[in-house]
């Protein structure tokens, strides 16, 4: 079966008929193939229930195993986008009680854990582009997470959960600094009154409230040495053996003022661009598609105190949307600007200086 899955999947990305395909189309020649050749009986409809779209119009297959549903599927035609669908088929599916939930339009397929806790964004584990996508890359996605018996043994969930967990610790450690600094430059009345009781102890004598508030001020103010520790998601290498890993290399930014972008390569890999404010939106979803990063979490990442990316859109002069996302990302800006939130953006999710060039 895995050699007719990989053929079937070079079939999908050549077959030019595709994005012509209505929506039962899609069904037929894409959603429910896959299914059979993952393994699950779309002959049975105690297997492989169809009728679902009678019951709720938020899904359109449940996928079950011995009377259990476990997984539910929503299909739009290839020409639809999927953002606006995700919100209502995650909200059933949770009130189901199903442990997955996918939402795909053939070409590209979201899939959410819809038992675990948090918003739908927050449990999209999976980012499938067959457009985009290796073949081989895809093959391995579908298997691990859709397969009738990697379900059916309970590996697919645990993955799943396992990817969240990973993302989840990874948001929390990025933001760990900056709250540390919007603690000290907005500081608690707790930690204003552990300070002055600490320093009465040593001292004597109290300490003024405002002499308090000056310091932190101060102190925020000063170069700040923080030493992260570093989160062992996977493998069992312990941290006093395990070798330091430098930080990603910081190349020296050239001035691009008054030049004009034809495309930007990331690992060698060449993406044509109209334009500068084409490219933070373009580097986006190639992190995000190829590279499965989670371009959510860029609404936290700072460059010298100022955001360029946010889910409300109102709070950027000409924001862009990114696709497969609610993020937006600030366009008006000159060349140097762009690249340097590139840069900072890439640098952010461990790639090199030197992973990234423009080209003119």
């Amino acid at each position: 079966m895995e050699k007719q899955l990989i053929e079937f999947i070079d079939g999908i990305k050549t077959n030019k008929q595709v994005g012509s395909f209505d929506e039962a189309s899609t069904k037929q020649a894409i959603v429910l193939r896959l299914l059979f050749l993952l393994g699950w009986d779309i002959f049975n409809v105690d297997e492989v229930n169809p009728n679902l779209a009678n019951e709720s119009q938020q899904a359109d297959y449940a996928l079950s195993i011995k009377n259990t549903r476990k997984v539910l599927i929503k299909v739009v035609k290839p020409k639809e986008t999927l953002d606006k669908y995700q919100e209502k088929v995650f909200d059933y599916a949770s009130k189901k009680g199903v442990e997955f939930v996918i939402l795909t339009n053939g070409v590209i397929w979201w899939f959410y854990l819809s038992s675990h806790k948090g918003n739908v964004l927050q449990n999209r584990f999976v980012v499938l582009d067959f457009s985009k996508q290796k073949t081989n890359d895809i093959e391995e996605q579908l298997t691990a997470f859709l397969k009738r018996d990697e379900i059916s043994k309970g590996a697919a969930i645990k993955r799943a959960m396992d990817i969240l967990k990973n993302k989840l610790q990874q948001a929390a450690q990025k933001a760990i600094p900056e709250a540390w600094s919007k603690i000290l430059s907005e500081p608690h009345d707790v930690l204003i009154k552990l300070i002055g009781e600490t320093a009465e102890k040593m001292s004597g004598a109290p300490a003024e409230k405002d002499a308090i508030i000056k310091f932190l001020s101060e102190y925020l103010k000063q170069p700040q040495k923080i030493e992260a520790p570093s989160l062992h998601l996977e493998g069992k290498a312990s941290p006093k053996t395990e070798k330091a890993v430098l930080p990603p290399e910081k190349p020296t930014q050239k001035s691009y003022d008054g030049e004009s972008i034809t495309s930007f390569s990331l690992k060698g890999k060449i993406y044509k661009v109209k334009s500068w404010e084409e490219l933070l939106v373009k580097l986006c979803e190639v992190l995000m598609t190829e590279y499965h990063q989670n371009i959510d979490n860029l609404q936290w990442h700072s460059i010298g105190k100022k955001y360029y990316f946010n889910k409300n859109q109102n709070e950027l002069r000409f924001p862009a949307g990114i696709a497969g996302t609610e993020v937006f990302v600030e366009t008006y800006l000159n060349p140097n600007e762009t690249v340097k939130v590139a840069l900072s953006v890439l640098s952010e999710l461990g790639f090199a200086g030197n992973d990234f060039k423009i080209n003119h």
